[in-house]
C-alpha cells in the first residue's frame, strides 16, 4: 500500500485533486497572472528570499524578453502566487482561497485589457499627432511614408480601432492627393 500524503501537503497524484481542471472561474493555467495591486490600487508589499540560482534564471526571462508578461521579477513571483495559491483552493477544498485567487484572475485580466487599450490609444495618439507635424510642416515627403508605412499596421488592427485610424490616416491621403 502507497503511503498517504501528509494531510496538510496534498497529494498531487490524488484524483480527487486535479490542478489543471477546468471550471468556471476563468482560471487558465497557461495565463500569467501578473497584476500587482487590486481593482482600487492597493498592493500589500512582502519580502522573498529566493535561491541565487533561482533569481538569477528570473532575472534572466525578464531580461530576455521572451515572456513579454514578466517585466520584473516580482511579476514571475506574483504569477507563481497564483497559480500555486489555485493549486491549494482545489487540494484543501478552501472557498476563501479559491475566491481570493479568482478575483485575482479577474483583475489581471482587467489590467491586461485596460493595458491594451492604452497602448491602442498611444499608437493612435503618437501617429496622429505625426501625421498633424508632417502635415503642418508641409513635408509631403514624410506625410507619405507614414500613410504608407502605417496603413499595413493599421489593417491588421482590430475594429473599431481599425476603422478610426483608417479614417485618420484617410484624411492625410487626401492631403497627399491635392498636393499631386
Amino acid at each position: 500500500m502507497a503511503p498517504r500524503a501528509h494531510p496538510h501537503h496534498p497529494d498531487p497524484d490524488d484524483d480527487q485533486v486535479d490542478p489543471w481542471a477546468t471550471d468556471s472561474s476563468g482560471y487558465d493555467p497557461h495565463h500569467f497572472y501578473v497584476s500587482s495591486s487590486d481593482g482600487n490600487g492597493r498592493t500589500s508589499a512582502m519580502r522573498v528570499n529566493v535561491p541565487p540560482a533561482i533569481l538569477a534564471e528570473m532575472t534572466a526571462i525578464v531580461q530576455s524578453g521572451r515572456v513579454a508578461e514578466y517585466k520584473t521579477v516580482q511579476a514571475i513571483v506574483r504569477d507563481a502566487l497564483v497559480h500555486r495559491m489555485r493549486f491549494l483552493s482545489k487540494a484543501l477544498k478552501d472557498r476563501r482561497i479559491g475566491n481570493a485567487v479568482t478575483w485575482e484572475m479577474h483583475q489581471a485580466q482587467i489590467d491586461r485589457v485596460n493595458a491594451e487599450i492604452d497602448s491602442i490609444d498611444r499608437f493612435m495618439a503618437s501617429l496622429e499627432e505625426a501625421l498633424k507635424r508632417a502635415a503642418k510642416a508641409q513635408d509631403w515627403v514624410l506625410l507619405e511614408d507614414l500613410v504608407r508605412d502605417y496603413q499595413v499596421q493599421i489593417v491588421k488592427m482590430r475594429e473599431p480601432y481599425r476603422r478610426q485610424a483608417l479614417a485618420m490616416v484617410g484624411l492625410y491621403r487626401s492631403m497627399l492627393s491635392q498636393e499631386d
